[in-house]
């Protein structure tokens, strides 16, 4: 939605004659509608790139397309590390927390685990200060069996990133069993647990959640801007007529082979990717069809009256 609304402004300015301010600045000379829309543009502009960065971060807490985004992250190795916390030598490799697959955060533990000992909390954060665990923003997780060790994470989600991010201790000998520092995630983890960050407005404090009321502002302002033009579009002289005109059917087939090949591998790729939008378009689409037929059928003249 975002891409198309920022394609139809910019390609009305593409070829136009007027300031290309107009393109980033609403025009007040105009009034009614147009100025209505005009500011609908020129916000929607402005504010693109946050739009699409609050889509591309806030995809990975859907239900659908969330897993979607951790296969695709499982399959190219962009995964948020976390501490072994396996206590057996023999255990075979690291676990793997993903920050996405919760909004709130915070480590999830089984319920149905060994009971836990939480009197030496103290004891156990105190080897995690003296291994250099500095981190003023705590999460400690309990075993969720036997033979585990308790972890601790930072989760002050700010930048820069505290050195160690995790660290597990063994809670029989307080001793340090394994450390994550964050020079130990990759660079796409890093840029993904930056952009959750940013997402929830952690990551630069005050000024970042101030950024993020003013795109959230935007936004409700675009939609009320919305029905404003769809309310000054009504058909004010034509009684029997409650809504306004419908756009012009064909649109689809008038345009070049490379558009329509573009869009349709675009809708392809994003029904796939999030299923739920997908199966709303397919719906949509089959409506159009059917009601794009009745039209066609209702619009034939019969043979014989054309003989009469």
């Amino acid at each position: 939605m975002i891409l198309a609304g920022a394609g139809l402004w910019a390609s009305r300015w593409r070829n136009a004659r007027k300031k290309r301010k107009g393109l980033l600045l609403p025009d007040n000379t105009v009034s009614g509608m147009r100025r209505t829309r005009s500011w609908h543009a020129a916000t929607g502009i402005w504010i693109t790139v946050g739009g699409l960065f609050l889509a591309a971060t806030g995809i990975t807490w859907s239900t659908y397309g969330g897993a979607n985004v951790a296969e695709l992250r499982t399959s190219l190795s962009w995964q948020t590390p976390s501490v072994d916390t396996q206590l057996d030598s023999d255990a075979a490799g690291a676990a793997i927390h993903d920050e996405h697959a919760h909004h709130g955060g915070g480590g999830q533990h089984s319920d149905e685990g060994p009971p836990v000992d939480a009197s030496n909390l103290d004891d156990l954060l105190q080897s995690g200060r003296e291994a250099g665990f500095t981190s003023a923003y705590v999460e400690m997780i309990a075993p969720s069996s036997e033979g585990e060790a308790w972890s601790m994470r930072d989760i002050s989600m700010r930048f820069p990133a505290p050195v160690i991010q995790s660290i597990a201790v063994d809670p029989e000998t307080q001793e340090v069993t394994d450390v994550l520092a964050w020079d130990d995630y990759p660079f796409m983890a890093k840029l993904a647990q930056w952009g959750v960050w940013m997402h929830r407005g952690t990551l630069f404090g005050l000024a970042n959640q101030i950024l993020l009321f003013a795109l959230a502002v935007s936004i409700g302002l675009l939609v009320i801007l919305g029905y404003v033009m769809w309310w000054q579009r009504r058909p004010r002289h034509e009684p029997g007529r409650k809504l306004g005109h419908l756009p012009s059917r064909g649109a689809f087939r008038r345009s070049p082979c490379w558009g329509k090949a573009l869009v349709v591998v675009g809708l392809a790729v994003i029904g796939w990717f999030l299923p739920v939008l997908g199966v709303s378009l397919l719906v949509f689409i089959i409506i159009d069809v059917l009601l794009g037929m009745r039209r066609r059928r209702n619009t034939l003249v019969p043979v014989s009256a054309n003989r009469d």
